[in-house]
């Protein structure tokens, strides 16, 4: 799934790094939004790099692109098998977990249960 600049991350345009003999290393930070959406795969963007074609440098991007996967920080709650059969005069118990993600130390998610009506009567 590809990710879109200001839904999941903010975007960077022409931002310029600048190289030299005591400066080989720059550095972009790209943030990364956070949401309540809960995605069925990894997102990702690319980052380019590019030379100005009217500067006359001899220097070779290489690679010139760099791909950034966002993992999904959502907890995902469910039943663990959402059909059961039980006999009359039985118990049904429904199996609760944390199907993904990971809830922070220190936080409680409190869901609740309630039960509606189909065919039993």
């Amino acid at each position: 799934t590809f990710s879109t600049a200001s839904d999941d991350y903010i975007g960077v345009s022409n931002r310029l790094l600048t190289f030299s003999s005591s400066q080989p290393t720059d550095s972009v930070t790209i943030t990364i939004n956070d949401d309540t959406e809960v995605e069925d795969a990894l997102e990702r963007f690319t980052a380019s790099l590019t030379i100005d074609s009217g500067l006359n440098l001899v220097v070779t991007l290489l690679p010139n692109t760099a791909t950034v996967t966002i993992d999904d920080n959502d907890v995902v709650i469910g039943f663990v098998d959402p059909t059961t059969t039980v006999t009359e005069s039985g118990e049904a118990t429904l199996f609760v977990t944390i199907m993904d993600g990971t809830i922070p130390s220190g936080e409680q998610y409190i869901v609740t249960l309630t039960t509606a009506d189909d065919t039993a009567n």
